[in-house]
């Protein structure tokens, strides 16, 4: 029943971001709300379930509360953030493109940021197109992935450690 819940609000969340004139607009429903604030490619949208639980998609920067126990990359410009969580619990995705990094290079680029953070990293895994890494400390878990062919970016997923 869940699932049917967030398709439900994602579908709603499409039909506000096509139909919003406004700043902002709201749309609830006995499931939950979607707000979208902004307009066209620029428009934020947060998805508020009846359990607590919240995501904000497209956000233009690192949203305010990221943990400041976790490096942002250096040298990389940020393309795409989104974040959730359930008000204890909070999850962070932010997006970047490499410039004339290699995936391999901003991933151990990274790394030593991770490191000198910390963190306890394990050793970059690299494919023939993406590279990845797995870092805990400071109460967090982040998974980074570097790749792509057209345009590579770099992705850093956040959690809080269990």
């Amino acid at each position: 029943m869940a699932i049917k819940r967030v398709i439900a609000l994602l579908a709603l969340g499409a039909v506000a971001l096509t139909a919003c004139g406004d700043d902002t607009k709201t749309i609830e429903t006995k499931d939950g709300k979607v707000t979208v604030e902004g307009k066209g490619k620029d428009a934020k949208v947060t998805i508020n379930g009846e359990d607590g639980n919240e995501i904000t998609f497209n956000q233009s920067k690192v949203p305010d509360d990221f943990p400041s126990a976790v490096p942002l990359p250096k040298g990389l410009k940020l393309t795409s953030a989104a974040s959730g969580g359930d008000g204890s619990r909070k999850v962070f995705s932010l997006g970047y493109t490499l410039g004339s990094q290699t995936p391999a290079d901003a991933i151990a680029s990274y790394k030593d940021q991770l490191d000198a953070a910390g963190f306890k990293v394990n050793a970059p895994l690299s494919g023939a197109a993406t590279s990845t890494l797995l870092a805990v400390g400071n109460g967090w878990n982040v998974i980074v992935a570097a790749g792509g062919s057209s345009t590579p970016v770099l992705t850093v997923s956040v959690t809080a450690a269990d």
